[in-house]
């Protein structure tokens, strides 16, 4: 249960960030500062634990385009609304 909310709540954003800055408000920044700190700590248990967590590294720089991609242009400053 805990996960499919976790799930749900992190790809909202993403599928559309309209409705969810109406709920939780207005954001200036959506950074991939936490895919990169997820990706370091991947790494780090690959080097520790089981090379399974590389997988991981490679999902989170699959999804990074889609921080780095501008959401909507309209007043000509990338990623804002």
């Amino acid at each position: 249960m805990q996960a499919a909310y976790l799930m749900g709540s992190g790809m909202w954003p993403i599928l559309h960030r309209r409705s969810f800055e109406l709920v939780t408000g207005r954001k200036h920044d959506f950074a991939l500062a936490s895919g990169i700190v997820f990706a370091i700590a991947d790494v780090r248990a690959a080097r520790g634990y089981s090379r399974v967590y590389l997988g991981d590294v490679l999902r989170q720089a699959v999804f990074a385009p889609t921080w780095l991609r501008p959401w909507n242009r309209m007043d000509g400053t990338p990623g804002t609304r």
